[in-house]
């Protein structure tokens, strides 16, 4: 039997309810060998393997413990009862259809977004930066007005050192979201990010870059010193007026860049984009 399905006796009931074993929502059956069958017992053993450990399906054989059965005052089977954080939630009685189990159910889980959060902020804090962007990513697309889900989000990605990327998030920021402690910090490492990106090599492309826009190869290669400073919208703009101007440039090396950092950026409607960009050439 899974870890999360477990059987509620007199001797663990008051270690899985009242003292908080578990995070999750509890779910009681309340069931007897001697009831008419029921599929209420069923359908939340569907449920809570479905949920893999978001719910804890709690099975009590009331034949075996009718002390916890006048305990909690069950007056008829099936009756099933929801616990969190060590009370009573919610509970019903008698026969229901799954789908309405799970409604029931899902008012007491966290948000999916809440989940990813929880799921990333355990990565950032082993300093695994670049698992955490997908992550935050999605998150963000859930609630991208959720200030915590934000600053998590900047957090992986500067982590990731993916510094225009960062930039963009921090800059949609309210004013008010802008005074905590944690939007300074994030500002200041930016800064430090920017300063550093800024490499001996970029600096004299660029000055060639802007000496002759026309030279392609120039414009390449400033490209590529771009994406080895995670500068990818900057290197887009260059390899995008490359493919326009030459579309087999390099014999497609410039192109093959241009896939490249496709796959490795983070901002959806920026890839989007630039996809839609690319097809506008290919015909």
């Amino acid at each position: 039997m899974q870890n999360y399905i477990l059987d509620l006796t007199s001797e663990n009931f008051q270690e899985i309810l009242l003292q908080g074993k578990y995070e999750q929502p509890i779910v009681i059956d309340f069931w007897s060998e001697r009831a008419p069958e029921n599929q209420v017992s069923a359908r939340l053993l569907n449920i809570a393997q479905s949920l893999n450990g978001q719910v804890i399906l709690a099975r009590l054989n009331c034949d075996r413990h009718p002390e916890l059965v006048q305990q909690f005052g069950i007056k008829s089977l099936p009756t099933i009862a929801i616990f969190k954080d060590g009370k009573p939630v919610d509970s019903f009685v008698g026969e229901q259809e799954e789908a309405a189990i799970r409604e029931i159910i899902s008012r007491h889980l966290p948000k999916q977004e809440e989940v990813l959060l929880q799921q990333a902020q355990m990565l950032l804090m082993d300093s695994k930066f670049t698992e955490a962007v997908p992550l935050m990513g999605q998150a963000y697309e859930l609630a991208p007005d959720n200030t915590d889900i934000k600053i998590a989000y900047a957090q992986a990605l500067l982590g990731s050192h993916q510094v225009e990327a960062t930039e963009a998030l921090l800059d949609t920021f309210a004013e008010d979201e802008q005074q905590s402690n944690q939007y300074q910090t994030l500002r200041s490492h930016l800064e430090t990010a920017k300063k550093s990106a800024e490499t001996p090599e970029i600096i004299a492309l660029t000055a060639a870059h802007e000496a002759n826009p026309d030279d392609l190869q120039v414009a390449y290669d400033l490209a590529l010193q771009l994406q080895i400073a995670n500068k990818y919208n900057d290197a887009m703009v260059l390899l995008f007026k490359i493919l326009s101007t030459e579309y087999d440039f390099l014999e497609g090396g410039a192109r093959k860049v241009y896939l490249e950092l496709l796959s490795v950026m983070t901002d959806a409607a920026l890839v989007a984009d630039y996809r839609r960009k690319l097809y506008s050439l290919m015909y």
